[in-house]
């Protein structure tokens, strides 16, 4: 693995690099290729469980929780697999995964089902499956009518209410609740931000207004401030689900592209989609033009969204740089030429060597290996050729005049004539 990442943007001419436009053009070409699963072109991308890739079920056959940090099992089996393997040292994955029964499954994290009486409605009341209004008024006929059946009263309601439409939150895809236009989660979010604008139902809203077919008006401290709260706010989190909503195009495109080329390297690091997700909010919370951007900050990251961000960025140079720009910026690419070597990157540094002739000798010296029908097999060749040049670009800057950046002052004395090229 490469030691460090090179800047995606250290072409000294500002001129050869490619516009914006240009590489959102580039990025949609490659993801409409007929290689690429179509579901990495959606900007809501739902993993499925099973995906061999970003797989998020549990292990365990017939669990239908999603799969924490343990990587292949959920909370509730990782805490029993650890405390059989207190009382049981000798316990095997293989019995363990053969004993286990599934654990019991409370969808929290799903989309909420719509009422029963409302089809364009979300309910509010998971287990009777009932929006607002039609869970108020069950609450009221059960407490007026002490033994009225929750069937009976169900027969009773024949009006469906309208619904509410989409939540306005950019991100979000869910069904709004209420006239504010939010759906729950997002509704209780805005509560607990301090109600950015101050937008609020009037009182007593549902009898004065829509109980009598009049639209329920928003009242608002600031609506402008209501409207950027609800550009930016994140989006609920989904177990299989990465959702690049709200997105500017070229981001939007580089994370479409970064996920599928993760799942074309025949190693694939761990990358579970909540982990995916936080990038995409801290992304979207920047409001960057593009992932290049974030470059220099990655350090300041936490090691989840780092190491995400590291491999999406060399994913994208390739994509990016040309193999000219890449001699240009001191580095190379060995997917340039076709070549992927199994756990480790595919930029190597050649910044060590810093006189500019002897590094640009490595690099098309480094371009013919590659290029080879008999390349090398592993990245040993090419560690060995670079670090060769980077011991004798040290003994240069010490022993040779000027430091040896200029070739023509290097004399017989040094050794050296046939590397210089004289």
């Amino acid at each position: 693995m490469s030691d460090v990442l090179l800047p995606l943007h250290s072409v000294a001419d500002p001129t050869k690099r490619r516009e914006t436009r240009d590489r959102l053009e580039v990025l949609t070409a490659l993801l409409g290729g007929p290689h690429v699963e179509p579901l990495f072109r959606e900007a809501l991308i739902k993993v499925p469980a099973d995906h061999p890739v970003f797989g998020w079920l549990c292990r365990v056959e017939h669990c239908n929780h999603s799969r924490t940090n343990a990587r292949d099992l959920c909370h509730p089996h990782k805490m029993e697999w650890e405390r059989g393997r207190r009382e049981n040292p000798q316990l095997t994955r293989r019995e363990f995964l053969r004993d286990a029964k599934p654990a019991k499954f409370y969808d929290r994290m799903g989309e909420p089902p719509v009422c029963r009486i409302c089809p364009e409605r979300p309910s509010r009341q998971h287990e009777l499956r009932l929006c607002l209004a039609h869970n108020s008024r069950w609450k009221k006929a059960s407490a007026t009518r002490p033994g009225l059946a929750f069937e009976d009263w169900l027969t009773t309601q024949t009006e469906p209410f309208h619904g509410y439409g989409d939540c306005i939150v950019t991100s979000c895809q869910s069904l709004s609740g209420s006239p504010m236009g939010l759906c729950r989660v997002h509704e209780l979010r805005y509560q607990a931000d301090g109600r950015p604008g101050g937008a609020e139902r009037p009182k007593k809203w549902f009898n004065c207004y829509e109980k009598v077919g009049k639209p329920v008006p928003i009242l608002y401290e600031d609506e402008a401030a209501f409207r950027r709260w609800c550009q930016t706010a994140h989006p609920v989190s989904r177990a299989g689900t990465v959702n690049l909503q709200g997105l500017p195009p070229l981001v939007l495109a580089e994370f479409q592209w970064a996920l599928f080329a993760h799942t074309q390297r025949a190693a694939h690091t761990y990358w579970p989609t909540w982990w995916i997700q936080q990038l995409v909010n801290l992304v979207r919370d920047r409001r960057v033009g593009s992932l290049t951007e974030m470059a220099d900050e990655r350090m300041q990251l936490d090691s989840r969204k780092r190491f995400i961000l590291h491999e999406a960025l060399t994913e994208l140079r390739i994509v990016y740089f040309t193999p000219g720009e890449t001699k240009e910026a001191g580095y190379i690419e060995s997917e340039h030429f076709g070549v992927r070597f199994p756990q480790r990157y595919s930029n190597f540094d050649l910044t060590t060597v810093s006189q500019r002739w002897l590094r640009d000798l490595l690099w098309e010296h480094l371009a013919d290996r590659l290029e080879s029908p008999k390349g090398p097999r592993s990245t040993g060749p090419v560690d060995h050729d670079r670090r060769a040049c980077t011991e004798l670009s040290a003994f240069l800057e010490i022993a040779a005049p000027e430091g040896g950046h200029d070739p023509c002052l290097l004399d017989e004395e040094l050794g050296i004539e046939r590397v210089a090229g004289r």
